[in-house]
């Protein structure tokens, strides 16, 4: 703005001083005719002339640079102004190029969000199918539940050289004597009632490992079992069982089980028995034989100490003399109380006095009376457990079991 102004003063100046030059001077009032310029009057006119036009020609000098400055700066800012357009221009481009690489990198984002899940769809592909393939494949999956089907087919034999009329079960209490008459019989039976049936259930909770046990066999008898025709037996249960065992080393069993004070393979774990290796299904004498019902709390110290204590059900195998066979042991199990009422032979004898006729029968399942459950307690040590060396399991278990009350 002020360059401008600057302009418009010099131009007014030069416009002056051109119009005082043009202006046609005045008609000079006629002087006498005495009165005549002299050189040195027209010298100084010609000088005064000659100064006027040297700073006209200075006027008009400046306002050429003032033109050729007002020029340049119009190119200055036609410049800046080109620039700024460039500079709009490219920032567009910018803003632009910006936008598709957002765009870029959102899809790049997409793609690695995809490329995660598709890795982690992967991943758990691929686990599931090592544990499908280091897993058995006789197991089954259901909706979390690991299904343990197993068992074995078996088809035995047994030869005695006296008779005992038994199956692979020897009657180690009933061995024929010489004097008896069977003990000049032999025997020979084979047999595939030891052939077993299980199923192991297994699921995950948060902190525990819930299991169910079922066992079975064909070493029971019914009512009509023979083998003289068709062999038919009933199947028996031996164990069935649920546990709930827990990541802090605590287990909870509640079921028909073997008994605490069975021998184990590995501290006091259920389906860890050293059941003896033979074909006889009454084992061998020294082998502590019972499966019955109980109730098993027990803690694992680190796979190398372990104490259990259970409550199970008890069975009474005192006898009595002088008694019916019947008394106290021995009794007969109540039909409504699904127990096996049935009897296989009964016996009568007459009063040679008063003619009265007494008969005796012998059950076919002896059942006791339990007045209370058993107590077990059982503390077991495994030094070694790394399964390349021997392990060494020892136990110490005690029994604690109230006596029955017999009113008088």
């Amino acid at each position: 703005m002020k360059s401008e102004w600057k302009v418009c003063a010099i131009l007014f100046l030069a416009t002056g001083l051109v119009a005082q030059t043009a202006t046609t001077p005045k008609p000079k009032k006629a002087r006498p005719a005495a009165a005549t310029l002299s050189a040195a009057d027209v010298q100084a006119l010609k000088d005064a002339i000659a100064a006027q036009q040297a700073a006209l020609a200075q006027q008009q000098q400046q306002l050429q640079e003032l033109r050729d400055e007002l020029h340049r700066k119009d190119q200055v800012v036609q410049q800046a102004q080109t620039a700024a357009t460039d500079a709009v221009t490219k920032a567009d481009a910018a803003q632009s190029q910006a936008t598709q690489q957002q765009q870029s990198v959102t899809e790049l984002k997409g793609d690695v969000t995809d490329l995660k899940a598709n890795m982690a769809n992967t991943v758990v592909t691929l686990q599931e199918t090592q544990k499908t393939a280091s897993e058995s494949p006789m197991a089954l999956h259901f909706k979390g539940v690991t299904i343990s089907p197993g068992g074995f087919l078996a088809a035995e034999s047994v030869y005695r050289s006296r008779a005992l009329a038994a199956d692979v079960n020897t009657p180690f209490n009933s061995v024929t004597m010489p004097g008896a008459s069977a003990s000049n019989t032999s025997e020979f039976f084979g047999s595939g009632r030891q052939s077993r049936v299980s199923m192991l259930a297994e699921g995950r909770l948060a902190s525990a490992k819930i299991s169910g046990y079922v066992e079975a066999d064909f070493l029971s008898a019914g009512v009509s079992s023979n083998n003289n025709q068709s062999n038919s037996y009933s199947l028996r249960q031996r164990q069935a069982f649920g546990q709930a065992a827990f990541d802090n080393g605590w287990s909870f069993t509640g079921g028909q089980m073997w008994s605490l004070v069975t021998e184990t393979k590995h501290g006091v774990d259920n389906r860890s028995e050293a059941l003896p290796m033979t074909i006889d299904a009454a084992y061998t004498v020294g082998f502590s034989w019972a499966r019955q019902y109980g109730l098993r709390l027990a803690k694992n110290f680190g796979n190398k100490v372990w104490f259990a204590v259970s409550m199970e059900n008890p069975q009474a195998t005192i006898t009595t003399h002088n008694n019916a066979s019947n008394f106290l042991v021995g009794s007969a199990g109540a039909g409504g109380g699904v127990y096996n009422g049935a009897v296989t032979a009964c016996t009568s004898t007459v009063n040679s006095t008063t003619g009265a006729v007494t008969t005796t029968c012998s059950p076919a399942a002896n059942y006791a009376f339990n007045p209370s459950p058993d107590v077990i307690a059982k503390l077991a040590f495994e030094p070694a457990s790394d399964t390349t060396k021997s392990s060494v399991c020892t136990a110490a278990s005690a029994i604690v079991s109230s006596p029955a009350k017999i009113n008088s």
